[in-house]
């Protein structure tokens, strides 16, 4: 999903749930905006712990063709019962 305030990249960010079991790879989703979408956090990280699996979820770079009912979409990994949320610095 998206929160924002007044919207704007240091303001918009999207929250990624996995409820399942399973890795998501190659799982597009959708963005309010094109350009770099940056990974602040990632909770199957190994530094929340020693028993999560730190499945790579990379920062993204969005493209212009909508998805989800946003402007824009991008390419993410997530691993299983994680949440990852992305925002922009510019």
């Amino acid at each position: 999903f998206h929160r924002w305030d007044v919207s704007g990249p240091h303001d918009s960010v999207v929250v990624v749930v996995n409820m399942t079991n399973q890795n998501r790879d190659g799982y597009v989703i959708g963005f309010p905006r094109a350009g770099l979408w940056k990974t602040r956090f990632n909770s199957d990280s190994y530094n929340y712990g020693p028993n999560f699996y730190n499945h790579p979820t990379p920062d993204v770079e969005t493209h212009e063709e909508g998805a989800d009912g946003l402007p824009c979409s991008g390419e993410i990994g997530i691993g299983p019962y994680t949440v990852v949320i992305f925002s922009q610095d510019e």
